[in-house]
């Protein structure tokens, strides 16, 4: 081996080459080498093409950035033992669920020699799922020989990946026959937006948070739109209306890019859902309805009333957002009872005043003062007493 690095400078490139796959292939799980046999050394990597990392165990991607799987393999017996590896067989699975993570398995064995199994993982901040790009993979190999490499870059099966593999009928001893297949997947993912907001009816300004009047009449407004790289099928927009808030029959209008002035559609956007059908990647659209404030409701102060939009499809969950309105209802004050004189006052004068009420004797007075009536009667019976 020493030799073969002395002939040329550019297999100097390969030595980093070597001690990188050397030093991953312990990470890579093997069986034994049958008795009389060759020992096979492989990886598998992935690199964000999309972000320009290198190759890694693990990158992190977001929705349609491109992945890049890179398989190292070689046969590690001396350059001059002969000892080739038979009809190498190297298959990779990728799955296709959806999920945060995103591990790819590498199985790769020949007839006399050693399996191994590696794996590369793809993590997302979402839920995800990863497509393999038809026409991706390609081969590198030295069609050359030891001394004078001739190395060539191929298309070869999409069978590589999720069939049943691409067979090398012989490979050769040595890192100069060390060879790469790589292929590209892509980051896929359901995803929308939904921005929630309100307006008095007649005024320019959305916003997310307002206040109005009793009485007003309010417009919402849902906007939303497809985030993501794939149709959303049966896209349907829900609107949670408060408790309180009547909704104005007729009054939803849709607005996309069909109907770029909008169109009259159905009052179910507040009773079970409003169908905006199938929904192409990058599309998005509005829609709008009326609903009217109570004049007055049973507890005054201010009441705010949130209201929730709603968007799902058959390949997502629901998405949702807010708008608040908040509305002063006055307290009312009280009118003091009118007090209706009786028709036979009794005197303001004596000491019916501190006896008598409007609940009756006082305690303290009791029935001893009650015939106390005036002043002249009490004048009167202190006359008799004297």
């Amino acid at each position: 081996m020493k030799k073969m690095f002395k002939k040329s400078k550019v297999l100097l490139v390969y030595l980093f080459a070597v001690l990188f796959g050397l030093s991953t292939a312990v990470m890579a799980a093997s069986t034994a080498v049958p008795v009389g046999g060759s020992e096979l050394q492989a990886t598998l990597k992935v690199a964000n093409s999309t972000a320009g990392t290198d190759y890694e165990q693990s990158v992190s991607a977001k929705v349609d950035d491109v992945a890049k799987y890179e398989i190292w393999f070689h046969n590690n017996e001396n350059e001059n033992s002969g000892k080739n590896i038979d009809d190498l067989n190297i298959k990779v699975t990728l799955p296709t669920d959806q999920s945060t993570s995103h591990t790819a398995n590498l199985s790769i064995g020949g007839e006399n020699s050693n399996k191994i199994t590696d794996s590369a993982t793809v993590t997302t901040e979402i839920p995800t799922s990863m497509q393999f790009i038809a026409g991706t993979v390609y081969r590198r190999y030295n069609t050359g020989t030891n001394a004078d490499p001739d190395w060539v870059t191929e298309k070869i099966t999409d069978a590589v990946v999720n069939g049943n593999g691409f067979t090398i009928a012989s490979l050769k001893p040595c890192y100069n026959f060390q060879e790469t297949i790589t292929f590209q997947a892509r980051v896929m993912a359901p995803v929308v937006s939904i921005v929630k907001q309100v307006k008095v009816k007649g005024s320019s300004t959305w916003a997310t948070e307002i206040n109005a009047n009793p009485g007003d009449t309010l417009t919402y407004l849902i906007g939303f739109k497809n985030e993501g790289n794939v149709t959303l099928d049966n896209l349907i927009i829900r609107d949670n209306l408060p408790e309180g808030l009547t909704y104005v029959n007729g009054s939803t209008s849709i607005t996309n890019t069909l109907y770029p002035n909008g169109v009259q559609g159905t009052d179910d956007v507040t009773k079970g859902g409003l169908i905006i059908g199938n929904f192409l990647p990058g599309s998005n659209g509005y829609v709008s309805f009326d609903v009217k404030i109570p004049t007055t409701v049973s507890v005054c102060g201010n009441k705010t009333y949130t209201n929730v939009g709603v968007v799902k499809a058959d390949e997502i969950g629901e998405f949702y957002n807010t708008a608040k309105t908040t509305v002063n209802f006055p307290c009312k004050v009280p009118t003091p009872p009118v007090v209706t004189p009786p028709s036979n006052p009794l005197p303001t004068s004596g000491p019916v005043e501190s006896a008598t009420g409007a609940f009756g004797l006082t305690a303290a007075g009791g029935a001893g003062f009650a015939w106390l009536k005036s002043k002249k009667a009490l004048l009167s019976a202190l006359k008799k007493i004297k």
